[in-house]
């Protein structure tokens, strides 16, 4: 199971599961909501943060299970 923190705490370079590009964390503040920390790839642009994290997960789990049964 994937975890914000455990993936944004990783020392080795990060790279990204759609290009394998480099990820940078950065802080993307919002209007309403304050900050959050992220994951970015400076490759192609994709945005890693708890809520993609969750549904990537949710998501990876509902597939395993449909390929089981």
């Amino acid at each position: 199971m994937l975890n914000i923190n455990s993936f944004l705490d990783r020392q080795s370079p990060m790279r990204c599961l759609r290009c394998q590009g480099t990820l940078l964390k950065e802080w993307v503040f919002t209007e309403n909501e304050g900050g959050a920390l992220m994951v970015r790839c400076v490759n192609c642009g994709d945005l890693i943060d708890p809520v993609v994290i969750s549904n990537r997960d949710r998501l990876s789990v509902r597939f395993q299970k449909t390929r089981k049964g």
